[in-house]
């Protein structure tokens, strides 16, 4: 059980409820059947557009991470790899098989069998990256499924599977933007310096400044 997203999530809910009654409102008000039709309806088909019922049918079986995530068995896989090499190399590699014939996991099972047949070792290595590959994206897709949902792009990943701030989409904001007027008119005796960069549609760029003048109108 992760403790600290039952907590989280326990805090989310109080703090809406909790603000609610602070400002004189009804509990009963929070429930609009029709509202919440329309945005999780909406939102279940607008996923559906982007993703295969494969790639939506694992995501939604992702949910039950955010209270019990997977457990961490690297330890365990370091101690089995330690333990083939040793018998791999006292015994030869035919005796893998009764390590083969007790593994649980279907990758492990044919890597060993792999070693047994004599597969060599830059063929073996190559033949397991493409299925780590293939595993790696159809979790990815399903993953994206919930990025869908919330409508949020958290960009390029680094190899830990951390999202980049950097990366993410703030194309919202250049809409915004958009709206915005396209000259700087400074009145009563103000300055601007830099006006092209408040209005500028990139994310960076020089910095705005603006002087207020004194003792004019």
């Amino acid at each position: 059980m992760d403790w600290a997203s039952l907590i989280g999530l326990v805090l989310a809910l109080g703090g809406v409820l909790l603000g609610q009654l602070l400002e004189g409102g009804h509990l009963g008000s929070l429930i609009q059947p029709a509202a919440f039709v329309v945005v999780v309806v909406g939102t279940v088909g607008a996923v559906l557009l982007q993703s295969n019922m494969q790639s939506f049918l694992r995501g939604l079986d992702m949910v039950r991470w955010i209270f019990s995530p997977p457990s961490d068995n690297s330890q365990e896989i370091a101690h089995d790899i330690g333990l083939w090499s040793q018998t791999a190399r006292r015994d030869g590699f035919v005796r893998l098989e009764s390590h083969m014939d007790a593994a649980n996991d279907p990758f492990t099972v044919k890597g060993l069998r792999m070693i047994i047949d004599g597969v060599s070792a830059e063929k073996l290595r190559e033949i397991l990256d493409v299925e780590i590959t293939m595993v790696e994206t159809r979790e990815r897709q399903a993953v994206k499924l919930w990025e869908a949902a919330g409508g949020v792009d958290l960009g390029p990943r680094d190899a830990l599977a951390r999202a980049s701030i950097g990366g993410a989409d703030y194309g919202y904001l250049r809409k915004l933007r958009r709206l915005l007027p396209t000259a700087a008119e400074p009145r009563g005796g103000a300055t601007v310096t830099s006006p092209s960069a408040a209005l500028d549609d990139q994310d960076g760029g020089a910095s705005a400044g603006i002087g207020l003048g004194i003792g004019s109108e």
